[in-house]
């Protein structure tokens, strides 16, 4: 079964950390050579066998590869990215005009109902 993990790393770790997650260099150009040979043989159950080994080995190889251009597609996308201006920031006692409005909202009087409250 197949999962995926994840964890948290510096972004200046991203480089590090892609080339600790590219694939084992497999020798392959050898191994599908030899399938050659295998049929020439009359080696075909051992060439079945080969082909599925590669085609495994290759899909794994290709997952790995998948994850790590998504990967360094993110960390492109934050390094390419213009920073940011600070905004400055508001006093805790300026208002904008929408707050204001809500506080005087809550600060009326509210008087539904309470006339037939038989509780009062």
């Amino acid at each position: 079964m197949e999962v995926k993990v994840q964890y948290v790393v510096e972004l200046e770790e991203i480089p590090k950390e892609i080339t600790g997650l590219l694939p084992d260099c497999e020798d392959y150009e050898n191994r599908i050579c030899n399938l050659g040979r295998f049929v020439e043989e009359h080696s075909f159950s051992l060439a079945l066998d080969e082909i599925e080994s590669i085609r495994k080995s290759m899909y794994k190889v290709d997952q790995r590869l998948s994850d790590c251009q998504a990967i360094l597609k993110g960390y492109l996308n934050v390094k390419n990215r213009p920073k940011e201006q600070p905004q400055p920031q508001q006093q805790e006692n300026d208002f904008d005009l929408e707050q204001l409005k809500g506080l005087a909202s809550l600060m009326q009087p509210q008087e539904q109902g309470v006339e037939n409250d038989p509780a009062s």
